[in-house]
């Protein structure tokens, strides 16, 4: 069977990522879309399904991280099994599907799923922000919580090896807790997850600005430090509403094609650029395995 959203050069995609994709110096790059509410506004539409999927075929995702799993997995069999239905056809169309995981009971969750569905996500990520404050308490979130979550994650990947363990970072920082160490928290990243996937939601995010290549410094010593090579995922944003002189991620414009006009990739390739300008890329810690953006509705709009 062949959906809308495939066709069978995508199919034939579906063999993706040998096992050379993760040595080094291998010119493949893992090009990531973050979907937002998916569980209101994708699943179940067939015309809907397939038309992510045709969007991800045309700007060359290789993968989509999906949110509202949670929801999803606490409802009835009806929609857990439209849920197994499209990661089967997302995987007939060449794409990886992340699950994202807010707590470490939505994982154990995710658990139960995979225990009793065929089509299994390839990855869960989290989605747990331990350097910010709840947005619903306004309580500091702490590290500690975020660890019982990726712990939950080494559960699932250990019965399920082919599931991958990744993160969602924007600072090495625990909120709760001032005295823990960057340097620890980054070493527990490289220790225990496949893939960091670190925020770059900067002014101008498509050139290397000085904070980013700071998180990339840092993660490069740890990594060294381990004599370990930590995998990054570079996170774009497409459009946010925040302002400031380093806050701003917005570069919609740059994408946009009543702007600039510049294809996703395009950000990625030109920092990778200017970064292998300033690092030897075959000592420093550190493999660049692609990027991410968030998210589609504002992709979308962009380029549509």
């Amino acid at each position: 069977m062949v959906f809308a959203g495939c066709s069978k050069e995508s199919t034939k995609q579906s063999q993706t990522e040998p096992e050379e994709f993760y040595l080094q110096n291998v010119p493949q790059t893992r090009s990531v879309l973050y979907v937002d509410s998916f569980r209101t506004n994708v699943l179940g539409n067939i015309f809907k399904e397939d038309s992510l999927l045709n969007f991800c075929r045309v700007h060359e995702f290789t993968a989509i991280n999906l949110y509202t799993i949670g929801p999803i997995l606490r409802s009835d069999i009806t929609v857990k099994a439209q849920l197994n239905d499209f990661v089967g056809k997302a995987h007939i169309c060449g794409l990886k599907v992340n699950f994202a995981a807010v707590s470490s009971t939505g994982v154990n969750d995710i658990g139960t799923y995979c225990a009793n569905y065929s089509n299994k996500p390839d990855g869960i990520i989290t989605e747990y922000e331990f350097w910010n404050n709840d947005k619903q308490s306004g309580l500091p979130n702490s590290f500690d919580t975020f660890k019982t979550i990726v712990n939950a994650m080494t559960i699932v990947h250990n019965t399920y090896p082919s599931i991958s363990r990744n993160a969602y970072v924007s600072i090495f920082k625990d909120k709760k807790d001032s005295n823990r160490t960057s340097s620890s928290i980054i070493q527990y990243l490289i220790n225990n997850c496949e893939t960091i996937f670190l925020v770059n939601y900067y002014t101008n995010a498509y050139d290397l600005r000085p904070l980013f290549q700071t998180k990339l410094h840092d993660v490069t010593k740890e990594a060294k430090s381990l004599h370990k090579v930590a995998n990054i995922i570079v996170l774009f944003n497409v459009h946010r509403d925040t302002t400031g002189p380093d806050l701003t991620p917005d570069i919609y414009n740059y994408f946009s094609t009543q702007g600039h006009n510049h294809p996703f990739k395009h950000a990625y390739n030109n920092l990778m650029r200017q970064y292998e300008n300033v690092v030897d890329v075959n000592y420093d810690g550190l493999s660049m395995k692609g990027y991410a953006i968030f998210r589609y509705s504002d992709a979308r709009a962009a380029r549509p």
